[in-house]
């Protein structure tokens, strides 16, 4: 006996949007598995080689030519099944150095990591997951798989052009991922992505936008305005995928995800409930805890003076559509 592979979700968002405790709770539903950035290159050895000669946030329209890109999401979207390639590319990965795979996700691929991206992506081969070639079936129940990714936002309509899934995009005020960005010393903040031809053509010159500048304050605001509005900008195209602000879901967990649970047709349990007690406590860094009453206006005691002023300027060049530089107050707390 056979059944249709469940739609997979592909959950997007930019780094420290709040990807990561949307997923999880999501994936806490009956008959769900859960897949945290298959697209990481620091994390996932499939992703060294899948993503070679694309960069750290790969920049791809419906259309385009990317085959190891196009088999790494195939086997995320099959639930990430483990093979002996991966485990000895995984292994590889585990034990290089921070320096290695800081190397590996700037573009200069270490040969101990060149060797785990071509172990990982070997035997990925077919996968079962649904692609617009049609249906694939699968023996047995298959989980219905969640995917999370915040290095896919310049490639979400690529994805979502060569897989059926659902695609969920979970915005977050540009003024709490700066603050994040800054206290983790994040390396993504700044990817050198106006400095992309690809870019140039696909945003810098159509929205008539001004370089970032040489200080690294403005260039982290410019990228981040850049990922903001992609997203934006692809979630209006594509009025059927889902959009969901942090800020939002924290006001009140219980009552946003269940509605966030029925429009993606999965099915509400103590399970979540309880993941949603258990995650509402104090926290820090990449601790998923959070007071959910703390989060939305949590950027008023973490930015400065300097930094609301940046997002100001910066931001006001981007054709933004939940938010404007206007929502970046000057009269706060600085911390």
């Amino acid at each position: 006996m056979t059944e249709a592979v469940p739609k997979p979700v592909l959950v997007l968002g930019l780094p420290r949007s709040g990807t990561t405790w949307t997923a999880q709770i999501l994936a806490q539903a009956p008959g769900t598995r859960g897949v945290m950035e298959p697209d990481n290159e620091k994390t996932s050895a499939v992703a060294v080689g899948a993503k070679r000669g694309l960069g750290r946030f790969p920049v791809l329209l419906p259309g385009m030519a990317a085959e190891d890109y196009r088999r790494m999401w195939s086997w995320a979207f099959a639930g990430a099944p483990n093979h002996l390639g991966l485990r000895i590319g995984d292994r590889l990965l585990r034990s290089s150095s921070e320096v290695q795979r800081e190397a590996s996700a700037s573009g200069s691929i270490p040969a101990r990591l060149r060797l785990a991206g071509r172990s990982a992506g070997w035997g990925l081969g077919r996968s079962r997951t649904r692609d617009r070639a049609g249906t694939r079936e699968a023996e047995g129940s298959a989980p219905r798989v969640i995917v999370k990714s915040v290095h896919a936002p310049l490639a979400a309509e690529w994805v979502a052009d060569n897989f059926d899934v659902d695609v969920l995009v979970v915005l977050r005020h540009p003024a709490n991922v700066l603050a994040s960005w800054l206290e983790l010393d994040l390396p993504d903040r700044d990817r050198g992505l106006d400095r992309r031809d690809v870019v140039q053509e696909r945003y810098v010159k159509r929205w008539d936008l001004p370089p970032p500048g040489a200080a690294a304050l403005d260039r982290a605001v410019w990228q981040l305005g850049l990922l903001t509005a992609a997203l934006e900008e692809e979630a209006t195209r594509h009025p059927h995928w889902l959009v969901r602000v942090h800020e939002e879901l924290c006001r009140d967990p219980a009552e946003e995800f269940r509605r966030l649970y029925q429009d993606l047709g999965l099915a509400w349990s103590s399970r979540t409930e309880d993941e949603l007690a258990a995650g509402d406590r104090p926290g820090e860094g990449f601790a998923l805890q959070r007071r959910s009453s703390d989060a939305a206006d949590a950027w008023r005691s973490r930015l400065g003076a300097d930094e609301l002023a940046s997002l100001r300027r910066v931001l006001r060049a981007f054709p933004l559509q939940h938010w404007s530089a206007d929502d970046m107050p000057g009269d706060v707390c600085a911390g």
